[in-house]
């Protein structure tokens, strides 16, 4: 794409820890490999590189993952990592953003998306992404965002529901249709429905809109946040600045501004995608990629051991008779669950906090 107007912004602020004891509080997913030899930032960037020019692409991160940042994409102007003073989720990483962009190109259309994401077929991204921004350049107002391709009943995710084609938007890859209604998690049967329907997608929170646009939405559906937002930018003292930033209600875009939106659109594509969730969902992941059932890495020796995830750190690890078992061996941790468990691992921080050993988390 050659539009000068085509922005991207990465949101890698997250310190999510569905993949403890590796991804920490300091040190979040984004910033680990987990597939190939790249980072999740890393890939992510690789990734939007070939839609938008380098110039055009920002990473938004906090305070604390300034510096990981800027090692990480070294290929990235340091100015293009804007820095939030902590995390207040994606309605004030959104409101930041579009506020920031809009001084330098006030005709900027901009596509926002988190760190973390795998995705096994690129070029569909890139297809899908270049028809959001074209769906925004013929339809100034359109908000737009992409719709994965559920591949089983899966009830850790939001999903959008799609409506009428859009017909009138020329030059797509993929069709454009409005987008009915966002939900929440599903339980197990409506999940089953959504799927045998075909009209429900999962939620990714891929966004694109024109800055004008999502500018005047932010201002109507939460002008406490728009209105903090330029305290902050006009802010001069570094306290004063994260005294302010610190009373912005955390809030996610989707609950914000999307489900109440009037003229959002989505755009439907299996990308191969996955939020990687969890330890069982990175091992799935992981056999897709290598045609086995056992993935190891690191120094493991095991008799009887099938369809397992073992991620050594600098120890042997022994196995005996494991099947469907997770194995992560850090410096200071080492979790070992089953596959069926795996999203238990937020009672174990739960536990963790409640016994005040913070630094495990």
């Amino acid at each position: 794409m050659t539009h000068k107007n085509f922005y991207i912004v990465i949101f890698a602020g997250g310190s999510g820890t569905r993949l403890w004891p590796m991804s920490r509080q300091q040190m979040p997913k984004q910033f680990h490999i987990l597939t190939g030899k790249r980072s999740l930032l890393q890939n992510t960037f690789d990734r939007v590189a070939k839609a938008v020019d380098r110039s055009r692409i920002f990473v938004l991160t906090t305070e604390p993952f300034k510096a990981e940042t800027k090692r990480q994409l070294d290929e990235l102007p340091p100015e293009n990592i804007l820095i939030e003073p902590l995390g207040r989720n994606t309605t004030a990483a959104t409101a930041l953003a579009a506020a920031l962009i809009s001084k330098h190109d006030p005709d900027a259309i901009i596509a926002t998306l988190p760190s973390d994401h795998v995705v096994t077929h690129p070029e569909r991204f890139i297809a899908a992404l270049t028809d959001a921004y074209t769906c925004v350049n013929q339809d100034r107002e359109a908000i737009v965002t992409i719709g994965i391709q559920p591949t089983h009943p899966n009830t850790g995710l939001g999903y959008i529901q799609r409506g009428t084609m859009r017909d009138d938007i020329a030059d797509l890859t993929y069709p454009a249709f409005k987008a009915e209604r966002f939900v929440e998690k599903p339980d197990s049967a409506t999940a089953k429905r959504y799927l045998k329907t075909g009209n429900y997608f999962w939620n990714a929170g891929y966004f694109v809109w024109h800055v004008e646009t999502m500018l005047q939405a932010l201002q109507k559906y939460t002008p406490d946040t728009v209105e903090k937002i330029d305290r902050y930018i006009s802010a001069k003292p570094k306290e004063e600045k994260l005294a302010i930033y610190e009373t912005i209600h955390p809030t996610p875009i989707d609950l914000s501004v999307m489900e109440q939106y009037p003229h959002l659109l989505v755009i439907p594509a299996d990308l191969g995608w996955s939020d990687v969730g969890s330890w069982a969902s990175l091992h799935e992941i992981l056999k897709i990629e290598s045609g086995v059932d056992s993935i190891i890495k690191g120094d493991h020796i095991g008799v009887d051991t099938e369809n397992v995830l073992i991620l050594g750190h600098n120890k042997l690890i022994a196995t005996a008779g494991l099947k469907d078992v997770i194995v992560v061996d850090t410096p200071d941790v080492m979790l070992i669950c089953h596959k069926d468990k795996a999203q238990d691992i937020k009672k174990i921080l739960e536990q963790l906090t409640e016994q005040g050993r913070e630094t495990y988390l």
